[in-house]
């Protein structure tokens, strides 16, 4: 199973980037143009380009967030993503696992360049507020 696996370090508070992985307002500040978050689902709209719906498979507050895509636009169909926070003395460490079996070598290769640009942009709305969510984030070819 192809599996893509980044980590990020982040200068702020555990919580805030908590908040930034498990809130409406938090997944629209470096992701997603929207998002709405229950306990049970997240959807993440990307103005004029689709909408993903993730199941909460497991939350451990502060800790683990595990997702499950339940919607099938490909090449998100199948998809399981984690992320996972560890505190260091003088930031959080983000490692994000990006699962999908029926992803194509192409498609992964997207996932594997577009999710380190995400991350930052996660980095950057923690530390500063103000992160890069679609559609102002790097693209990485003329449609995406």
């Amino acid at each position: 199973m192809p599996n893509i696996k980044h980590r990020v370090g982040i200068v702020a508070p555990a919580d805030k980037v908590w908040d930034a992985l498990t809130t409406s307002e938090g997944l629209a500040g470096w992701w997603a143009s929207s998002a709405t978050v229950t306990e049970a689902e997240f959807q993440l709209e990307f103005t004029g380009l689709t909408t993903l719906t993730f199941a909460v498979e497991e939350q451990i507050a502060g800790a683990r967030l595990q997702l499950k895509s339940s919607t099938d636009p490909h090449p998100w169909g199948g998809s399981v993503l984690e992320f996972q926070l560890r505190a260091a003395d003088d930031q959080v460490f983000v490692t994000l696992l990006h699962q999908n079996p029926r992803a194509t070598d192409e498609e992964f290769q997207f996932f594997m360049t577009k999710w380190p640009l995400f991350l930052v942009s996660l980095k950057q709305y923690a530390e500063t507020g103000a992160g890069m969510p679609f559609p102002n984030d790097v693209k990485i070819q003329a449609d995406l």
